[in-house]
């Protein structure tokens, strides 16, 4: 069993012991969470895509063992622990590739990341589906979460390979999931906030 979950022993772990004890008719193991706060300053995305987005963002995460909660605005009173914005720019590197997200070089309380909306759609646009509502959604979903483990994890750098590749291609931004390394999986686990005694869910 551990030679075939390879490197996603950490994650499948954490959900098969939810499902194990479901099965039992056992409270669920509760899973540690992540409070995040989406903003829009510039109205850049759609309502029903930005509800999209929210439970697209909620599978990345519960694929991983993490509960993430989402909430909309553009004030924060401090609950979060790191807030999203959605910007309406448009950046390029130094190799004129499009710029999709960041966060800051040096942890920064309350974490913040950004997603650069119109790039995200620029390049969704050289896919097959194009920047439709759904897709957009989960594209936003992936950069954020991109952008939201390097900002839980400022010591590790990118992966050779899946979400946290240092170029994600517009084929990446349309898949339903993509790979996570455990080095990622460890931080993320470590970061965010363990449930109280007694509380479960799923």
């Amino acid at each position: 069993m551990r030679r075939a979950l390879g490197r996603w022993g950490g994650a499948a772990l954490v959900l098969l012991a939810g499902a194990t004890a479901s099965a039992r008719g056992e409270q669920p193991v509760a899973r540690p969470e992540l409070v995040v706060l989406w903003s829009d300053p510039e109205q850049r995305v759609a309502a029903a895509v930005k509800r999209q987005l929210f439970r697209d963002a909620a599978a990345l995460f519960a694929g991983w063992g993490v509960t993430l909660r989402s909430s909309d605005g553009l004030d924060s009173d401090g609950g979060q622990d790191v807030r999203v914005v959605l910007l309406g720019q448009e950046r390029r590197d130094e190799r004129g590739e499009r710029i999709l997200g960041g966060t800051h070089a040096r942890p920064v309380e309350p974490l913040a990341v950004w997603v650069l909306v119109p790039n995200v759609r620029a390049m969704l646009e050289q896919t097959e589906g194009g920047a439709r509502p759904h897709l957009l959604a989960r594209a936003l979903a992936i950069v954020a979460a991109h952008e939201i483990l390097h900002a839980l994890a400022p010591g590790l750098g990118h992966a050779s390979h899946g979400l946290m590749r240092p170029g994600l291609t517009p084929q990446d931004l349309v898949r339903p999931s993509l790979p996570v390394n455990n080095a990622y999986l460890r931080a993320l686990l470590g970061a965010v906030r363990q449930p109280s005694a007694g509380q479960a869910g799923l």
